[in-house]
């Protein structure tokens, strides 16, 4: 799902693990939004996703057309790479992971998840450790976003300056960018360039589905995990001028 706001011609691309849950319930609360697709989609291969949508799955599965989406203001989040997997590490090692698939085996009706399966791979990766999920999550990542689809991928769906990221594959086609860091103040900043709030109105943004258990990030990292992320998203770090500390 994205999350549509007619009356204001707002789109959120709901990126996870960046605050989207946080950023959804405002937006629904506040701005009369609604999902988009308002369940999960099958093409008979795979699952739309009920929550993660990408402007790609909304144009390859119709939900919006390119000129509906050209009249909409298409914004996301993106949060410290170096953060932003250290708290993915946190979720499939602690509860989260089980109550998430139980979630979607009972509420949306994914039968082709199990709870057993689930607990399989939570221990696959405590038994990895940070260092060895790290290693394969990027090579993972690596392989499925190589340069020739990131190009093409560019070229068939871009509205946007940056490349199909390996970390933030919902920019693509997105207009503007919320950091998780400064999600509070870039959101509100977004809604008054957009002169849909006054410029002395502020929304406040509650912590919604927060990772439990999650430690400082910098502890999760060795010198050999930071060194990975350094080399395989050298291009986002620099684009977006994330560091370690």
């Amino acid at each position: 799902m994205a999350i549509i706001c007619p009356e204001k011609k707002l789109l959120f691309i709901m990126a996870p693990g960046t605050g989207s849950s946080s950023l959804g319930k405002v937006l629904i609360k506040n701005l009369n939004g609604e999902f988009i697709p308002s369940d999960n989609m099958y093409d008979g291969k795979k699952v739309i996703n009920f929550k993660h949508t990408t402007i790609q799955e909304i144009i390859r599965y119709n939900i919006m057309s390119r000129a509906e989406l050209a009249i909409h203001l298409k914004f996301t989040t993106i949060r410290n790479p170096f953060d932003l997997l250290a708290s993915e590490y946190q979720r499939y090692i602690s509860d989260w992971i089980i109550k998430a698939t139980k979630f979607r085996i009972e509420k949306k009706k994914e039968k082709f998840l199990t709870i057993d399966a689930a607990k399989r791979n939570q221990e696959k990766v405590r038994n990895q450790g940070f260092d060895a999920w790290l290693k394969e999550r990027l090579e993972i990542a690596n392989n499925k976003h190589s340069f020739i689809r990131r190009v093409k991928s560019k070229v068939k769906y871009s509205i946007s300056p940056y490349l199909r990221s390996r970390i933030y594959p919902f920019i693509n086609g997105t207009d503007k960018i919320i950091r998780f860091e400064n999600l509070e103040e870039d959101f509100n900043n977004l809604l008054k360039e957009a002169e849909i709030i006054k410029r002395n109105q502020w929304i406040d943004v509650p912590n919604v589905n927060p990772t439990a258990g999650k430690k400082p990030y910098q502890e999760y990292y060795t010198i050999t995990s930071r060194k990975m992320v350094e080399k395989c998203l050298a291009q986002e770090l620099r684009i977006f001028n994330y560091k370690f500390n």
